[in-house]
């Protein structure tokens, strides 16, 4: 029978794989033929005695690291092992959260373009956690928020009402949602040295923008993000980070501070592919669904179909070079 859980891992390049098997076996590979550091091309991992389980959902490959969220009675931990297979699972220690060690890890780990940097949500439970980041090659910890709350889970790595944790290509940016009745998108530096920044707060958006989603940052500086009033409709907005500059890209609301959030837009897919962001609006007034892009380089806009359409499924439509 199947006994290995689903999903497996896989590094960014497709080479590397991680599953675990028999809830807490696992098991490393490669696709390419070549060997792993014990002149195999597959291993099984040891994994510390106190971990009953691997959760399957968090492995997560990070420059020449593997890491993976274990289940030890009614606490979770961070554990990490090289992926070359030269050694076993080891923990990673998270600083304190309200003075006591995490005992939940949230599954979905994100990872930063460089693959230097992790970001996760750890704390007390899943409703009252902090936002942590980890160096991956020191397995520093840094705790980013310092005070529990709701934090939004970072969700699919892009798509419909998700990508709500996302670091910068460098790994020297975290953002992340705050859920306090409201969406709220803050920014911090990943290595703790800075308290984080409240960038949907009254000086930038009135309060009745409610919903952030499908946070994304464009190389170092720049972080694009959806933002609107719920029930109503979203906009693109682009934060440079070094310069501390918000503006509207798709400015079918207002385009001056504080943004008043009635984009003309309901997100329903999203997708990065090459040089372009294309999400599928469906547009508030009369539910027709049109297919938009932003250029990642210049931040322009465009709609590239718009007959009114029923497609709404990230796989239905595929990116062609020559369509822009």
């Amino acid at each position: 029978r199947d006994v290995i859980a689903d999903p497996i891992g896989l590094s960014a390049d497709g080479v590397l794989g991680a599953a675990v098997a028999r809830t807490r076996e696992l098991h490393l590979f490669r696709s390419d033929g070549q060997n792993l550091a014990g002149g195999s091309p597959k291993a099984q991992l040891a994994v510390p005695s106190e971990v009953d389980e691997l959760v399957s959902s968090s492995l997560t490959f990070a420059e020449q690291w593997l890491f993976v969220v274990g289940e030890a009675g009614d606490r979770r931990q961070l554990l990490r092992a090289p992926a070359d297979g030269s050694a076993g699972l080891s923990a990673v220690t998270l600083p304190d959260s309200e003075e006591q060690p995490p005992s939940y890890i949230s599954d979905q780990l994100a990872v930063s373009g460089d693959g230097g940097r992790l970001a996760l949500r750890a704390g007390a439970g899943p409703s009252a956690h902090d936002i942590y980041t980890v160096d991956v090659a020191t397995a520093q910890a840094h705790n980013i928020t310092d005070g529990p709350a709701a934090h939004a889970a970072r969700g699919a790595v892009f798509g419909r009402d998700s990508a709500r944790l996302a670091l910068s290509a460098d790994g020297t940016w975290v953002a992340f949602v705050r859920q306090e009745g409201a969406d709220e998108l803050m920014i911090a530096a990943a290595d703790g040295s800075a308290a984080p920044v409240h960038l949907t707060g009254p000086l930038h958006f009135f309060d009745d923008v409610t919903r952030v989603v499908n946070l994304l940052f464009v190389g170092d500086d720049d972080l694009l993000f959806m933002a609107g009033t719920e029930g109503s409709g979203l906009d693109v907005y682009r934060l440079q980070v070094a310069a501390g500059l918000l503006s509207n890209v798709t400015a079918a609301g207002s385009t001056v501070q504080p943004f008043d959030g009635q984009g003309d837009f309901i997100a329903n897919t999203a997708w990065v592919a090459g040089a372009w962001l294309y999400y599928l609006a469906e547009t508030t007034g009369g539910g027709v669904r049109e297919l938009r892009a932003i250029d990642l380089q210049s931040f322009n806009t465009r709609t590239i179909y718009g007959q009114g359409w029923a497609v709404d499924r990230p796989g239905a439509l595929v990116a062609c070079g020559s369509t822009v």
